[in-house]
């Protein structure tokens, strides 16, 4: 029984890598990515419920005329699932329309190494 299973999982994972091979994954980057990279779905929720409280914070910060992002940065980093690196995943999110605001300020922090 076990080994039915085994070989029906082998199969699906074999079926979804021809279909990313399919798809045209510039659409959505991010997603690709996360299947790519066999990134959970509770990563993927805490991930971006991260983005978003970092979006509102980042805000704020602005609001209140700090334009020094860095400590979000690597609050950023500190939500990634181990398996992504930081500037894959703010670029396919950026390329997908998610968070793109904050997402630019993260890039400029990372790249101006501030």
């Amino acid at each position: 029984m076990r080994d039915t299973y085994e070989k029906r999982l082998e199969t699906l994972e074999y079926h979804m890598s021809l279909m990313m091979m399919m798809l045209d994954t510039r659409k959505f980057p991010f997603f690709a990515l996360v299947v790519q990279k066999g990134v959970t779905k509770e990563e993927v929720e805490h991930l971006l419920t991260r983005c978003s409280d970092i979006d509102l914070e980042m805000a704020k910060q602005k609001r209140e005329g700090l334009l020094w992002f860095y400590p979000l940065l690597l609050s950023f980093k500190e939500a990634l699932p181990a398996n992504l690196s930081l500037l894959e995943v703010i670029k396919a999110l950026e390329e997908q329309g998610l968070y793109t605001q904050l997402m630019s300020e993260l890039k400029k922090c990372m790249l101006d190494g501030k």
